[in-house]
């Protein structure tokens, strides 16, 4: 498949052996299926409205959730974008 577009790449870098041991050592029991159950996809939310995970509204005042307040260096990725950020998930994608 050619593009139409060539990529962009941002001027970031970051470790990516720390963010996977960070977020290995969460454990499987902190993901969640994805909202719409869509096959083979999890999430792990990271801001939520009051930091509730449950919580998948877009309005509200967003808050780390405990799973984030554990991974130190990925608060810093985050933080290196120079964004306000709203709700926020990883995804999980089954090959």
């Amino acid at each position: 498949m050619k593009l139409p577009r060539p990529f962009i790449q941002l001027p970031l870098l970051f470790d990516a052996g720390v963010l996977a041991a960070e977020i290995d050592a969460l454990g499987e029991g902190v993901w969640r299926d994805h909202p719409q159950k869509f096959p083979g996809n999890s999430m792990l939310p990271l801001l939520a409205v009051g930091g509730d995970r449950a919580n998948e509204s877009f309005a509200g005042a967003m808050a780390p959730t405990p799973e984030l307040l554990r991974c130190h260096y990925l608060v810093q990725v985050m933080a290196s974008f120079g964004a306000t950020l709203g709700r926020t998930r990883l995804m999980r994608l089954a090959g």
